[in-house]
C-alpha cells in the first residue's frame, strides 16, 4: 500500500472513531437542555457523552476499522483523548455562551 494511501486510511478511520463519539454528546446535550434548560448542566451531559459513552462505544468500532487485536488495546483507550477534546470544547462552549449572555445576544438567539 502507498504510504499517502496509508495514511489517508489511517485519517478516515480516526475521523469515524470521533464521529462515533461525537453523536453520544450530541444526543446527551441535546436531551439535557431539552429537559432541563440549563446549560451548565447541558455542558455536563456533553463532555459524559462524548468522553465516556463515546470513548468506549468508539472501542469495538476501532478494533473492526483498524484490524488490530481486542487483548494489544484497552476498551478505554478513546476515553483520556474524547475527555481533554471534550473538556476544552466545554469550557470554550461556557465562555462563549457566557459573553452571549453579557452582551444580550444569548436572549436574541433563543427567540429565533
Amino acid at each position: 500500500m502507498n504510504h499517502k494511501v496509508k495514511k489517508l486510511c489511517i485519517a478516515s478511520t480516526l475521523c469515524a472513531i470521533a464521529v462515533i463519539g461525537s453523536m453520544f454528546g450530541a444526543l446527551l446535550c441535546g436531551v439535557a437542555y431539552w429537559k432541563t434548560n440549563h446549560i451548565p448542566f447541558t455542558l455536563i451531559a456533553e463532555v459524559f457523552g462524548t468522553a465516556i459513552l463515546g470513548g468506549l462505544c468508539a472501542y469495538p468500532v476501532a478494533i473492526l476499522l483498524m484490524g488490530i487485536n481486542g487483548a494489544d488495546v484497552a476498551f478505554y483507550t478513546y476515553v483520556v483523548p474524547f475527555l481533554i477534546s471534550t473538556v476544552g470544547g466545554a469550557i470554550l462552549s461556557a465562555v462563549l455562551i457566557g459573553y452571549l449572555k453579557k452582551v444580550g445576544l444569548l436572549d436574541k438567539f433563543m427567540e429565533i
